[in-house]
């Protein structure tokens, strides 16, 4: 099952029945620096991964490896303000 939501810099998608427990990590597709997510052809550097113990989890494109770094040290940081 997968859910997108797009917009110009980022693609969003939560998926289900995957890696287990696959830690927040900022990852790079190929090195061209190419795409092929679901037969179409996008540019992109970057994304931003994670899921939980069942499988469930979502992916994060980002235009550049730096907006993808930035958004996994927004999210460590909101993680740690979690009571």
């Amino acid at each position: 099952m997968t859910h997108r939501k797009e917009s110009t810099s980022r693609d969003v998608r939560l998926w289900a029945g995957g890696e287990k427990n696959r830690p927040l990590r900022v990852q790079t597709p190929c090195e061209c620096g190419c795409d092929t997510r679901d037969g179409m052809h996008r540019a992109t550097q970057a994304y931003v991964t994670w899921s939980d113990a069942h499988g469930r989890g979502v992916s994060i494109w980002c235009a550049t490896l730096t907006d993808a770094k930035r958004l996994k040290e927004r999210l460590v940081a909101l993680r740690r303000r979690r009571p």
